[in-house]
């Protein structure tokens, strides 16, 4: 048997946690300073015999999520070198964050109680974390790998380590002070004299005397040696936060809560000088290296730098915090050893960082940079039955929908005020049931998902959810210690099942229905009667109940409890108190068993547990077949996929993890982030996919190397893989070209400047409209190529080919008005991204400049071949037009509108390119013979410029390359194609996305936005010719990110664009411009600011288009009229640049923001 070792229960864990803190805010963090600081981490030792013959037993790359902590932050400690912050947490973790960009690179897990206390080693390669749970956990920094764990310190409150590293200090609740010897780890001695719990500590300079500093107020020296106190330091009135030496050692100095910061002679004990005007309680002091400064740091996170010759106070860094602020005080500080940032935390899970440079005498000093979490623990999953959607229950309250077909994130459902703690698909698929911290049940409707019911009447958290086989009924199990049944179809309570000691953690219809299972923290599991709602059975477990499911013939139910067990009763002894049926027992898990189920065909048990693993095993003989490991928290869910072929997990670590259920290998990893939008999946070797905004959220982690990180998108060029997850669920096995830990990541280095040696970035705002850069490669240890130059993240210059070291390149470029941000990046010889580069320049007012929006619009009716001719599409384009130029006019009425329409026979080949070549500036001059005079108003478009981009009409698809077919498409035979010739005519004469990559490439534009709405359009996106650029996207998705460009295509690569005649539109356009913008339907429920922006445009359509047409599928089967296959409902597709968001393009000003003009 296996003894209870583990994390605290995950419901208990849960009720500890309900008092949830704000969110974390996010800041936006550049990719350049982060992938700066980590190039010699990256940087292998020789060019690859390193990356061609990596050694077989070469850790696999981890992928590194951003959760952050779950509770407040109370202890904080900088790295000797001030590259890495550690953190300890009330969520018993401690936590490192990389200084420079606020990323959480490692989390450190062990303890059973409140991290109170964080401390380096001198050298940085060990790091002390000292808890509540009575131990000190000595962690290597390098790996996060536990090195020791020093037991019966008592509960440990402060730590410091002796400046050699030989000894460390732990300050205790106990009122002593542990002392160990750092390298046998073996306690030295006790340090006894405190009449209150030890708060703070600190070594001199030789580190043969010790501070402390009480919560009684009172601070003590101590003879390291021999444990003798040498003197008492009295004065302070209230809790001593913290104490620091001189670097001579002569002056002590102490922060109390008492409103001032002392300093003491060490000689004699002596006050020295007392430091009062503090706006908060002083939480932190230190001497800088030199000794000529005393940084103190306040509550209100205010910091104050004071003269060490005079005392006076010589530079303030203003905190804005504090209760008077309305912001909670900050309750821990710390300063870096260098004396240049200062760290806090406000008593909540976040930590702030800013630079004590920044500050200015009685200044407020400069922004701050929030270490930030993206994404939140994952407490369910579920598979539809009818193989359509893939569903997870977060800790932030949202429900992700994960669409198979497309394997993406297509719904975020929300409306919960606690966590979700649990989901269930109906049997049916029409319904999605979720539960929830806060005691509400939501069901959902899986077409639409819109929210059809929510059910109310458990007092306590909803712990679980389950349907019965007919889906007309729905069980759920509550921390009030009930269960309820309820009418699917009405949510009318039908009973309620009493009988337990404690909180019901879990439930499971029997496979018949005619019998509930529910399992509780008393203990016991009951099977009751769903008729009568009499108990049948009580089933006694060795430990609370936390899972359980019926084998899918019924002939067995298998628990999950405490301590990691797993019960499997079968079925005679199951459901009737005279049975006497036989329980086995599989054991193997270390941790309580969260969740537990069967596979399809009742053949194979999944288990999921605290310790972090989920388990396989076989049915017939009880025999572990697979631990799936890889998660670095606990496993919270688990669930098989209907067909039995995968296997998912979802866990505390944020992640949910998809798995061979046959092999039990790791398939993909999906993340969804704290911005309820984005989202990623990643497979093992590299490849991965998903909304641009996530891509710079994630690290990889290689080598198991603390600081060898890099976020994904530098390796998108070769691991960027559309729609991943739909051809991994599909079987096709995606494989990337070359491992990711196979390639070279020494990362090519650049330098911007302005040519000819002016002063970078210039001290006055720039008058002219144009400026000369200089973009230098200053370092290539594996080669540097392909040159980007971009402004305000739009692309303004590119040098294809080779660079060679010492390069230097200068680009004449144009300025706007206000923040020019010119960022410049290369690639290395295997596609990895460089660093940024970057130089911010002001543009003076005098260059300030009405945009004008550029409106080209193609629709094609009438083809030159009338077997192709449509119904929809010139009228497509003409309402298309007309609305954006009405909103255009309304959000911008100092600007202009030019509009050029061309519509069937004018939409030819030459008259579409010509357009396009007008607006990039290459096309000026004389129309041709022929062309539409309305090309003239087309001009090369500037850089405050607006440019939309409309074609409708027919699209093809043909070797991985889409195809827009203009109204001369060069082939007079009839619809069905002949011969592979009679397809390359109509290739040879349409526009494919190579020459439109081409042609927008040179287009400088602040705005660019594509709407492609046309047979086979999703294929633009997946051009099988790989481009160099940020990210290996595909065909236009490329370029899209490159300029700073939106696009939305009107159907999957598969699927065809559909008309629908009631509307009088493609369904697409009739989404964007008839409800998004003319009735305002666009606008984000959420932000009724009064304007909608692109995404929001987009985004609505992508999730209109397919309810529309599942409404028009309800209507043809009411009438009896063949149906297209549901799993083929049109899903647009879209694609934005990551920086979109600080720079939204506004498309239309609602109604509601009019009338209050």
């Amino acid at each position: 048997m296996v003894s209870p070792v583990g994390p605290a229960p995950m419901k208990s864990k849960m009720k500890t946690n309900a008092r949830e803190s704000r969110k974390v805010r996010t800041h936006a963090l550049g990719l350049s300073a982060f992938a700066a600081l980590l190039l010699v981490a990256l940087a292998p030792t020789a060019r690859r015999t390193a990356a061609v013959s990596v050694d077989a037993v070469t850790p696999r790359p981890e992928l590194v999520l951003q959760t952050g902590h779950a509770m407040r932050v109370d202890a904080l400690a900088f790295s000797p070198d001030a590259r890495l912050v550690a953190s300890g947490s009330a969520d018993n973790t401690a936590r490192l964050w990389d200084a420079e960009t606020g990323r959480e690179l490692r989390r450190l897990a062990g303890h059973a109680g409140y991290v109170r206390a964080v401390a380096f080693s001198p050298d940085g390669r060990t790091l002390a974390s000292g808890s509540t749970d009575g131990t000190v956990r000595v962690w290597d920094v390098a790996t996060g790998a536990e090195v020791k764990t020093l037991a019966g310190a008592g509960s440990v409150v402060s730590l410091a380590f002796s400046p050699d590293g030989h000894a460390l200090a732990a300050g205790t609740m106990e009122k002593t002070i542990k002392l160990f010897d750092a390298n046998s780890w073996v306690e030295s001695r006790t340090l006894a004299g405190h009449q209150n719990q030890v708060t703070s500590l600190a070594f001199g300079a030789g580190g043969r005397t010790l501070a402390s500093g009480c919560k009684d107020g009172s601070v003590k020296l101590w003879d390291v040696s021999t444990g003798r106190e040498l003197r008492a330091l009295a004065g302070h009135a209230g809790l001593v936060k913290s104490v620091a030496f001189s670097p001579d050692g002569q002056l002590l100095a102490s922060a109390s809560f008492d409103g001032t910061v002392k300093l003491w002679k060490t000689a004699d004990g002596s006050e020295a000088r007392t430091l009062r005007g503090f706006a908060g309680k002083p939480v932190a002091v230190s001497f800088t290296a030199d000794g000529r400064s005393l940084l103190a740091a306040s509550s209100d996170r205010s910091a104050r730098v004071f003269d060490a010759a005079t005392w006076s106070e010589s530079r303030a860094l203003g905190g804005g915090g504090g209760e008077a602020a309305g912001v909670a005080p900050s309750e821990v500080a710390a300063f870096s050893p260098d004396g240049k940032l200062l760290v806090t935390s406000n008593g909540d899970k976040t930590v702030q960082l800013r630079e004590l440079s920044a500050g200015e005498p009685g200044g407020a000093g400069g922004g701050t940079r929030v270490f930030e979490s993206y994404s939140s623990g994952v407490y369910a999953t579920a598979f539809s039955p009818d193989k359509r959607w893939f569903a997870t229950g977060n800790k932030d309250k949202t429900v992700r929908v994960w669409e198979m077909a497309t394997g993406r994130k297509v719904r975020t459902l929300t409306g919960h005020t606690g966590w979700v703690t649990g989901l269930a698909f109906s049997p049916d698929s029409k319904w999605l049931a979720s539960a929830s911290l806060s005691g509400a049940v939501k069901l959902w409707d899986n077409e639409t998902g819109r929210e059809a019911r929510t059910l109310e009447g458990h007092t306590e958290a909803v712990n679980a959810v389950a349907f019965s086989p007919d889906s007309k009924t729905l069980a759920t199990a509550s921390g009030d210690m009930t269960v309820k049944l309820w009418g699917v179809a009405t949510g009318q309570l039908l009973s309620t099942l009493s009988g337990h000691a404690a909180e019901v953690n879990s439930v499971a219809f029997s496979p018949d229905g005619k019998f509930v299972a529910s399992g509780s923290a008393d203990k016991a599991v009951r099977i009751w009667n769903t008729t009568t709602g009499q108990l049948t059975r009580k089933i006694p477990e060795s430990g609370e109940v936390f899972s359980l499911a019926f084998k899918p013939d019924g002939s067995s139910l298998a628990v999950g409890s405490k301590g990691g067990f797993v019960s499997l009763h079968d079925a005679d002894g199951l459901y009737y108190t005279t049975g006497s049926g036989e329980t086995r027992v599989l054991t193997g898990h270390t941790g309580d068993v969260r969740s537990i189920a069967f596979s399809p065909d009742g053949t194979r048990l999944a288990t999921a547990s605290a310790d972090a693993s989920a388990r396989l095993w076989d049915m017939s003989n009880g025999k572990e077949l697979s631990r799936l490991s890889g998660h670095t928290d606990a496993v919270n869910s688990v669930a098989f996929s209907p067909d039995g072929a995968w296997l998912s997990t979802g866990s505390e670590d944020g992640s949910v993890r998809i798995w061979d259920a046959q092999t039990g290998a790791l398939a993909a990893t999906l993340i969804s982030t704290t911005d309820t939008r984005d989202w990623l999946v990643a497979a093992p070797d590299g490849l991965f996919d998903g909304s641009p905004s996530a891509w710079n959220q994630i690290l990889w982690r290689f080598d198991r190397n603390t600081r060898a990180v890099a976020p994904v998108e530098v390796f998108f060029n070769e691991f960027f893989y559309p729609d991943l997850l739909a051809d991994i669920l599909a079987g096709k096995h995606p494989r990337a070209a070359q491992d990711i830990a196979r390639i070279d990541r020494r990362q090519p280095r650049l330098a911007l400047s302005l040519a000819g040696g002016a002063a970078s970035p210039p001290t006055t705002p720039v008058a002219s409209r144009t400026i000369k850069l200089r973009i230098e490669v200053t370092d290539a240890p594996a080669g540097a190529r392909d040159l980007r130059l971009f402004r305000n993240g739009s692309l303004v210059f590119v040098r294809h080919g080779a660079l060679a070291p010492g390069a230097a390149l200068d680009a004449v470029v144009p300025v706007v008005a206000g923040e020019n941000l010119f960022t410049a990046y290369a690639f290395n010889r295997d596609d990895v991204k460089s660093t940024d580069a970057a130089l911010d320049i002001t543009g003076a007012d005098s260059l300030k400049r009405a945009p004008t929006t550029y409106v080209l619009a193609v629709g094609v009716n009438e083809y030159a071949n009338t077997h192709y001719n449509l119904k929809y599409a010139a009228a497509d384009a003409t309402d298309f037009v007309e609305e954006v130029k009405r909103q255009r006019v309304r959000v911008e009425p100092g600007g202009r509108v030019e509009v050029v329409t061309l519509l069937n026979s004018e939409a030819t080949k030459q008259n579409i390119l010509t357009a396009l070549r007008r607006l990039s500036g290459a096309g000026a001059g004389p129309l041709a013979a022929g062309a539409p005079k309305s090309l003239e108003g087309l001009k090369a478009a500037e850089p405050e410029d607006v440019v939309v981009i409309y074609f409708a009409g027919h699209g093809t698809a043909h070797g991985k390359r889409f195809y827009m077919i203009p109204h001369d498409l060069g082939y007079a035979g009839d619809r069905v194609l002949k011969t592979e010739s009679n397809l390359q005519t109509i290739l040879d004469h349409s526009i494919n996305d190579e020459e439109l990559e081409q042609i927008l490439e040179p287009l400088n534009v602040g705005q660019l936005v594509l709407v492609i709405d046309a047979c086979n359009s999703g294929q633009a996106l997946e051009a099988e010719e790989r481009r160099r650029g940020p990210m290996n996207s595909k065909g236009l998705a490329q370029l899209a990110y490159e300029k700073g460009m939106y696009i939305l295509t009107a159907a999957q690569s598969y699927q065809a664009a559909l008309e629908a005649a009631q509307f009088g539109h493609g369904l697409l356009t009739y989404a964007l411009v008839e409800e998004g913008l003319k009735k305002g339907e666009a606008e984000t429920p959420s932000s009724r600011d009064g304007q909608i922006v692109v995404r929001e445009w987009f985004d609505y359509a992508a999730e209109r288009v397919p309810l529309m047409q599942l409404e028009r599928m309800k209507q043809r089967r009411s009438l009896g009229l063949a149906l297209t296959d549901e799993q083929d409902v049109q899903r647009p597709r879209t694609f934005y640049r990551r920086e979109m968001d600080l720079r939204p393009l506004v498309v239309a000003r609602t109604e509601a923001a009019r009338s209050g003009q």
